[in-house]
C-alpha cells in the first residue's frame, strides 16, 4: 500500500513540476500601450495661443505624453494637473480607453486686450478680466497704452476693450486704447489719422457691484461712441469742397484730434500743416 502511495506521488510531483515548468516557458501577453493620441484644442484658429505642437511639446518635456507609454503608466490626471498649470489654458481633459487611444481637450483663456502700459509692463487680459502673461506668440488684438495700473486693466479696460469688440462697427475701427495721465480714454482708429478723445468713465462708489459698475461704463461707451458715430456720418457733409468725400479722409485732412468730452460739444483740434 505504501509503494502504491508514493508511485501516486512521484506522478502527481512530476506532472506538477512539468505544467510549473510549462507554464513559466509560456509568452505573456504584451502589456497595453497607448498607440494614438488626439489633441483637440478650442477656438485654435481664433485669436487664441496654443496649439496641437505647443501641446505636444510640453508634455513631451515634462516625459508624461502618452503616446507609446504603457497604459500602466500614462496618467490621465498627472497630464490634465500639468496642462492646467499653463497660463494659457482655461480647462484641460484627458482620457485613455482600453484599446490605447488617448483624447485631449483643452479649453483656452482668449486673449481680449493687449496691455503696454508707461510702466514698461507688458501683459494681456483675458475675456474673463483675467491677467495673463506676455507670450511669445503673436495676435491681432487690441492694445491698450498709457496710465494703466494692473487694477485699472482688471476693472475698466476689459470691459472697455469687451464693448468696442464686440460692436460691429467698432470692433473693425479701433485698433488702440490710450488712457492719459487724468485717465481721459483716447481710442486710436485703425484706417485713420487722428485720436478720439471720448472723457473719463463715471465716477463709482467704491461698494458698487462690479455688474452695476459694468453697465455704467457700457452705458458711457454708448453715449459717447454714438455722439462720435453721428460725427463721422454727418460732419463731412458740412466740410469745404475742397475736402475729399470719403468721411474718414475729410476728417483726417482737417482735424487730427477729436475731444467728445463735453456732452454738448465736440472740439475738433485742426491740422497744424493747415
Amino acid at each position: 500500500m505504501k509503494k502504491i502511495f508514493f508511485i501516486l506521488s512521484d506522478i502527481f510531483i512530476g506532472a506538477y513540476l512539468v505544467m510549473a515548468m510549462t507554464s513559466w516557458n509560456e509568452a505573456k501577453p504584451p502589456t497595453p500601450r497607448c498607440n494614438k493620441v488626439t489633441i483637440q484644442v478650442a477656438d485654435e484658429n481664433a485669436n487664441g495661443f496654443l496649439t496641437q505642437k505647443e501641446i505636444q511639446r510640453l508634455l513631451k518635456k515634462h516625459n508624461i505624453y502618452p503616446l507609446g507609454q504603457s497604459l500602466t503608466v500614462a496618467d490621465p490626471r498627472k497630464i490634465e494637473e500639468e496642462l492646467k498649470r499653463m497660463p494659457f489654458v482655461n480647462k484641460a481633459q484627458c482620457s485613455i480607453s482600453q484599446d490605447g487611444h488617448a483624447i485631449i481637450v483643452i479649453t483656452q483663456r482668449t486673449p481680449l486686450v493687449r496691455i503696454k502700459n508707461a510702466r514698461n509692463e507688458d501683459y494681456y487680459i483675458d475675456d474673463n478680466g483675467g491677467i495673463m502673461p506676455n507670450s511669445q506668440y503673436i495676435s491681432n488684438i487690441l492694445i491698450a497704452t498709457g496710465n494703466i495700473s494692473k487694477q485699472y486693466a482688471t476693472k475698466y479696460v476689459s470691459v472697455i476693450a469687451r464693448y468696442l469688440m464686440q460692436d460691429e462697427l467698432w470692433s473693425k475701427e479701433i485698433e488702440q486704447i490710450n488712457i492719459t495721465d487724468r485717465l481721459d480714454i483716447e481710442l486710436v482708429p485703425r484706417n485713420a489719422d487722428h485720436v478720439v478723445n471720448i472723457g473719463r468713465l463715471p465716477r463709482f462708489n467704491k461698494t458698487i457691484s462690479p455688474n452695476k459698475r459694468n453697465e455704467a461704463i457700457n452705458k458711457f461707451l454708448k453715449h459717447q461712441l454714438s455722439r462720435l458715430e453721428l460725427f463721422y456720418r454727418y460732419v463731412p457733409q458740412t466740410l469745404n469742397d475742397a475736402a475729399p468725400k470719403d468721411t474718414t479722409d475729410s476728417i483726417n485732412s482737417l482735424y487730427d484730434y477729436i475731444n467728445l468730452e463735453y456732452n454738448n460739444q465736440i472740439i475738433c483740434q485742426r491740422r497744424t500743416s493747415l
